[in-house]
């Protein structure tokens, strides 16, 4: 295990933990090899720097044996579990699956799609967009109260998040794209 400086830990430990929180849960830590001990002490440490004691966290973290090679093993971890779940998301889309589609822990924009009816207008959208008719998938997310930002369309066959069309494509969208 590589030894790392204690001030080092907390840099690290709050870079990943800035991020989205969810791409921490339980699942991930296990899947990144953490003991039920340093799961625990995760979360604790989590708690005390949302409530701004990040000394704390970091004594917390060193405190269950967490360090850097530690906390790599984390992110790669949260990282493929987000890129399944988009995957799922993207599949259930693809597939028109409600049944697949709502049996997924869902968060952000996409979290405001729970009937049959509302699936049915984002996997439209989505062929929409596909189709390169934005300004009816927007349209439709809009409707939806899928928030996409401004000229930002939904980008489902990847990421299953919302990120500028133009990124994509090397094209900014014109206004009638949007």
């Amino acid at each position: 295990m590589r030894k790392s400086s204690y001030l080092v830990i907390p840099i690290a430990a709050f870079a990943l933990m800035a991020t989205n929180a969810s791409a921490f849960n339980t699942d991930a830590l296990e899947k990144a090899g953490l003991t039920d001990d340093q799961i625990e002490a995760f979360k604790e440490a989590q708690e005390l720097r949302s409530d701004g004691d990040r000394d704390g966290a970091r004594d917390v973290l060193a405190g269950a044996g967490i360090d850097l090679d530690v906390l790599d093993e984390v992110r790669r971890a949260a990282v493929n579990e987000r890129d399944d779940h988009r995957e799922a998301i993207d599949q259930a889309i693809a597939d028109d699956s409600f049944d697949e589609f709502i049996a997924l822990d869902l968060t952000g924009p996409l979290e405001v799609i729970d009937t049959e009816a509302e699936f049915e207008k984002l996997v439209e959208a989505h062929s929409l967009r596909d189709a390169g008719d934005y300004t009816a998938a927007r349209e439709i997310f809009d409707e939806l109260g899928v928030t996409t930002g401004d000229s930002h369309s939904l980008r489902g066959s990847n990421r299953g998040q919302y990120e500028p069309a133009h990124q994509y494509t090397g094209n900014r969208p014109t206004s009638d794209d949007e």
